[in-house]
């Protein structure tokens, strides 16, 4: 059964200070990664695959790294071959690979086929390094190729046309929360993107343990947890719907569509969560020790409970969000200044944001920015004896000025 996975898999991290809804998730992103899209589920015309995104959110020092370190150990063992991203990565950088030649992985298929597929798995311990080069970008590309049919193409000047056949990217993440919250005020964290992962948030500690003494029992626990991943590997196919598992859905489904909550985060979550449960569904099937393929009745209300356990303090996120009209802007510039190698004019700046604010709101964005001690803000000369007003990233200024590139001409003056 599914649970004989789940209970070695809390078993072993039971003996570790780590929150129980982290080892259940991180157990799930965990099969995941393994099964990938090897299996899905068509909902009429809409194929819904094995992938999953996860989120672990708590304060430092909560544990949420040893659980998403633990569940790569446990892939790069059942899955020596198969490729794991970088702390740190451009989308633009995950697309050239994926689309190299020998990144292809292939599997024979429930039909018997050859069949192609380009899968790589993330254990991220700081998503906000992870999309650090330009997070707007980074996240439309996380949704965008989420749950891609057969191939994900992207054009760039400098290399073409890239094509990925039958993509598949699964990711297991941790982050704080007030980083998150930020990102959630300032739209960055949102929409599309917040739709498709499932954030567990915890905020208290599990019980203390002065030692960490595995006993023979953890061993081998930890040893099954590699030979269920190895068998949940080669698990491929089609699930259908049982007859008491129809009877099931329907009316949960409706009942869920009609009572969305107010919270803008949750009322995301919950009006798509029927696919985040059809993906548990299948993992949990996948794991078990003979995989029926059959959406159930019992395994729907099995996935459901590992959905509710988390819905208690995931409001919080949002609710500590509130908003912040020219937050999506602020982000904007700063990937802008960024991109630019650091440091940009202000004129630059202030022609590329006026396209979606007024010239009083791009002052007060950039006004904020230089309070806050996000941006340095001077006037300076260049080689060419011009002046400019030009803004730059913390540190930048002072690389420069070491280098010789510009000159400080006065202090910034006041904005208006």
């Amino acid at each position: 059964m599914a649970s004989d996975y789940m209970s070695d898999y809390v078993f072993y991290h039971s003996f570790y200070e780590i929150p129980r809804n982290f080892i259940y998730w991180s157990a799930i992103a965990l099969l995941g990664a393994v099964v990938n899209r090897k299996v899905y589920f068509r909902h009429g015309d809409i194929i819904i695959h094995g992938n999953v995104y996860v989120m672990l959110v708590s304060p430092q020092g909560i544990s949420k790294s040893t659980p998403c370190d633990f569940a790569r150990r446990f892939f790069k063992l059942a899955c020596p071959d198969y490729n794991i991203g970088a702390s740190t990565q451009s989308a633009e950088d995950i697309v050239s690979t994926m689309a190299k030649p020998d990144f292809a992985r292939a599997y024979t298929d429930e039909n018997g086929q050859p069949t192609e597929l380009r899968v790589y798995s993330f254990f991220i311990n700081e998503f906000k390094n992870f999309v650090a080069y330009a997070p707007s970008r980074m996240l439309a590309f996380l949704t965008d190729i989420y749950d891609r049919v057969d191939s994900f193409d992207s054009s760039t000047i400098k290399r073409g046309v890239e094509s990925i056949t039958n993509p598949c990217l699964n990711i297991l993440a941790c982050e704080n929360p007030q980083w998150l919250i930020n990102n959630l005020k300032n739209d960055v964290v949102s929409g599309g993107f917040s739709r498709r992962i499932i954030y567990v948030y915890e905020m208290e500690r599990s019980e203390p343990k002065a030692f960490i003494d595995l006993t023979p029992a953890a061993v081998d626990a930890r040893d099954r947890i590699v030979q269920h991943l190895v068998a949940a590997r080669s698990v491929v196919g089609q699930f259908k719907w049982s007859n008491d598992g129809r009877k099931w859905y329907e009316p949960w489904y409706n009942n869920k569509q009609r009572n969305l909550p107010n919270n803008p985060l949750m009322a995301g979550y919950v009006g798509t969560k029927h696919v985040q449960l059809f993906k548990v569904a299948m993992l949990l099937d996948a794991a078990s020790t003979k995989p029926m393929f059959l959406l159930t009745a019992e395994l729907l209300e099995r996935a459901l409970a590992f959905l509710n356990i988390i819905e208690e303090n995931m409001p919080r996120l949002s609710q500590a969000a509130g908003r912040n009209e020219l937050a999506a802007i602020q982000q904007r510039a700063m990937e802008l200044i960024q991109q630019s190698g650091g440091w940009m004019s202000e004129k630059d700046l202030k022609r590329e944001v006026e396209v979606d604010c007024n010239w009083n709101e791009a002052a007060s964005m950039l006004r904020h920015l230089e309070e806050t001690e996000q941006l340095e803000r001077r006037e300076w000369k260049f080689p060419d004896g011009k002046t400019r007003w030009m803004l730059f990233l913390p540190g930048k200024m002072q690389e420069l000025a070491a280098q010789g590139v510009v000159k400080v001409t006065q202090q910034p003056k006041p904005q208006q």
